[in-house]
């Protein structure tokens, strides 16, 4: 049997727990799904069904690292976070363009 697929009395459903650090971001604390009393079917749908969550899990670790990285650039000391400008002819058409 797949290792988020279980057994119960109507069939088998997917239950996946989520990583603790991510459950207020996903809203959920597990990927509940039910998979229905064919096991062939079932099987094929915990395939997809992990390879969907795989990515959901994926992406949120992703945008939480982003926000990590956020965080401590924004903790740095201003003089470190700050580029110099060297005051050049091309100066004015620089700072037009941003």
């Amino acid at each position: 049997m797949p290792l988020y697929m279980r057994k119960d009395d109507h069939g088998y459903k997917f239950v996946r727990p989520i990583p603790q650090d991510l459950r207020d971001q996903l809203g959920k604390a597990s990927f509940i799904k039910r998979l229905g009393p064919d096991y062939r079917k079932a099987k094929t749908v915990c395939a997809e069904f992990t390879v969907e969550t795989d990515r959901l899990l994926a992406a949120a670790r992703s945008q939480q690292d982003q926000g990590n990285a956020k965080e401590a650039f924004l903790k740095l000391n201003a003089w470190k976070r700050l580029k110099t400008i060297s005051v050049t002819p091309e100066l004015p058409g620089q700072l037009g363009v941003l």
